[in-house]
C-alpha cells in the first residue's frame, strides 16, 4: 500500500514538474512573440508612398477627408483645392508604411482600451491611381503624453501593436488638417526673384535686381552670396533710384510668409479688376501674381493667380503686399512693419 502511494505521489510530482515546465515554455514563447518587432504593414505588399494617389483620413467625430496627389503636389479638393505643404503627406505615409511595433494583444474586445474603437481611432486609408484600396490603418491613443509612441492596428487585423512612432502627429491640427496656410503655397516651385512689378494707387513701379559694381581694389575676396553680388533699383513715376537691399529682401520674405485667414470660392466677384497687384518674376521668367481685392469683415481678398486660389488675408498685410515705392528707398525701423505683421497673429 505504501509502495503504491509512493509511486502515485512520484507520478504526481513528475506530472506537476512537466506541467510547470510546459507553462514556463508557453510563457517564454508568449514573451518572445510579444517582444518581436513586426511591421504594421507587411513590406512584401510593396506599398510605397509613390504608389499612393489618394488618401482618406477620418478623425474622431468627423466625416472622411480626401486628399489627392496631382503630379508632385497634394491637394484637398473639398476646400477649394487647397494645397498641402510639401512632404507632409509623404511623411505621414512613410510613418504608416515603414514603422514597426511589438504585439500588445490579439483580443479584438480590447480595442477600446487602446483608443482603437471607431469613435476614437484616427483612420488612414490609401488608394492607388486606379482607386484600389492599398491599406487602411487605425491609430489609437498615445502611450504617454509627448512620448512619440502609439497603439495601432491594420483594419484587416485584430493584432494591436505598440508602435515606437506616432503617425497621427504628422496630421497636426487645423480643420481641415494638413492645409498650407500661406498665400504663396510652398508646394509651388518658385525661383529666386529678380524683378518685382507693383500696381500701386500712386502709380506703377518696378524693382529690378542688377549686378553690384565690383571694387577691384578691395582686399576682400569676391562674395558668392546673392545679396552681396546684386543691388536693387526702383523705376517708377519719380524716376530711377537705388534701393536699400535690406528693405527689398525683407519685403520678399514677408510676401513668402503671409498667412491666409481662410480660402473662398474662386468663382466669386471680389473686386480684383484694376486693383492693386504685385508680380514676382524669377530668374527663369516664372511669374507669381497676387491681386488685392475688396475688403471683407475678416480682412481683404487676395488672389494668387497662378495657384488659382482666392483667400482672405489680414487687412494690413494685404495693404503691404503692394507697398509704396518710397518704402524701398528708406531704411526699415526695428522691428520692421513686415516683422510686425508676420508676428501679430
Amino acid at each position: 500500500m505504501k509502495l503504491r502511494l509512493s509511486v502515485f505521489l512520484g507520478l504526481m510530482l513528475l506530472a506537476l514538474g512537466v506541467l510547470d515546465h510546459y507553462l514556463q515554455l508557453r510563457e517564454a514563447e508568449a514573451r518572445r512573440t510579444h517582444s518581436i518587432f513586426r511591421p504594421l504593414v507587411d513590406p512584401r505588399l510593396e506599398i510605397v508612398p509613390e504608389r499612393v494617389r489618394r488618401l482618406h483620413l477620418t478623425l474622431p467625430g468627423t466625416q472622411p477627408l480626401a486628399y489627392e496627389r496631382r503630379g508632385n503636389t497634394w491637394r484637398f479638393p473639398a476646400y477649394f483645392d487647397a494645397y498641402v505643404p510639401p512632404g507632409r503627406i509623404e511623411r505621414l505615409l512613410e510613418s504608416v508604411l515603414t514603422t514597426y511595433g511589438t504585439l500588445v494583444t490579439d483580443d479584438a474586445s480590447q480595442m477600446a482600451d487602446y483608443g482603437l474603437d471607431p469613435s476614437r481611432a484616427v483612420r488612414i486609408a490609401a488608394e492607388d491611381a486606379s482607386g484600389q484600396a492599398l491599406v487602411e490603418v487605425w491609430v489609437g491613443g498615445a502611450i504617454a503624453a509627448g512620448s512619440g509612441e502609439s497603439y495601432a492596428r491594420r483594419a484587416d487585423s485584430e493584432s494591436i501593436l505598440h508602435l515606437h512612432a506616432s503617425p497621427a502627429r504628422e496630421i497636426g491640427g487645423g480643420r481641415p488638417p494638413m492645409i498650407d496656410p500661406r498665400l504663396l503655397p510652398q508646394a509651388l516651385p518658385r525661383g529666386t526673384v529678380s524683378e518685382i512689378r507693383v500696381m500701386h494707387e500712386d502709380g506703377p513701379y518696378a524693382l529690378r535686381r542688377v549686378a553690384a559694381p565690383v571694387d577691384v581694389d578691395s582686399p576682400l575676396p569676391f562674395s558668392p552670396h546673392e545679396r552681396a553680388r546684386f543691388r536693387w533699383i526702383v523705376d517708377g513715376t519719380a524716376g530711377v533710384d537705388t534701393c536699400f537691399n535690406l528693405s527689398v529682401y525683407s519685403y520678399l520674405d514677408f510676401v513668402s510668409r503671409v498667412m491666409i485667414v481662410q480660402l473662398v470660392d474662386p468663382a466669386g466677384d471680389y473686386g480684383f479688376v484694376e486693383g492693386p497687384q504685385v508680380e514676382l518674376i524669377d530668374e527663369e521668367g516664372g511669374v507669381t501674381t497676387i491681386e488685392v481685392g475688396a475688403r471683407h469683415e475678416l480682412g481683404t481678398y487676395a488672389h494668387n493667380v497662378g495657384a488659382r486660389l482666392v483667400s482672405i488675408v489680414d487687412e494690413q498685410a494685404a495693404t503691404w503686399l503692394t507697398p509704396p515705392a518710397q518704402s524701398f528707398l528708406d531704411t526699415l525701423p526695428s522691428p520692421s512693419i513686415y516683422e510686425q505683421l508676420l508676428h501679430q497673429r
